[in-house]
């Protein structure tokens, strides 16, 4: 009963604030670099609404844009040398970045989607973010 509609979490005021989230800043790739990191941690429920999220707002421009600067053979997926290559550049550390490629690979292809990565990198919005997939 207390649940959101889709056309309701569509005009949710955080969708609205952060649809045009990042102009790929350095600070903002960084922000999603760590996201994508810190994944396996998150709740399954948490990524479960994150997947979900991601089929449905691909139009992020943050992670969007990272994703298409990294993505150098443009076939849609982060192997892992452009993943080593997105970790680098926002200064990840490589370890936790080999751990956190295993955990967001849902398919275990040994890259990344678009979706994994969006779904991935969406709790970099912050707080706004965790309070409303909580």
């Amino acid at each position: 009963k207390n649940r959101f509609r889709a056309l309701q979490c569509r005009q949710h005021k955080w969708i609205e604030k952060h649809e045009a989230f990042g102009q790929s800043t350095k600070a903002d790739g960084k922000r999603i670099a760590d996201a994508v990191v810190q994944w396996h941690k998150r709740h399954p429920l948490q990524k479960a609404a994150c997947l979900r999220i991601a089929t449905k707002f691909s139009k992020l421009s943050g992670p969007t844009k990272v994703f298409a600067t990294f993505d150098k053979d443009h076939n849609g997926y982060l192997s892992k040398q452009e993943l080593q290559h997105l970790f680098q550049a926002y200064e990840v550390d490589t370890g936790l970045a080999r751990g956190a490629v295993h955990h967001v690979d849902l398919k275990g292809t040994g890259e990344l989607s678009f979706n994994e990565f969006l779904a991935a990198s969406l709790p970099a919005l912050g707080e706004d973010f965790a309070t409303f997939v909580m």
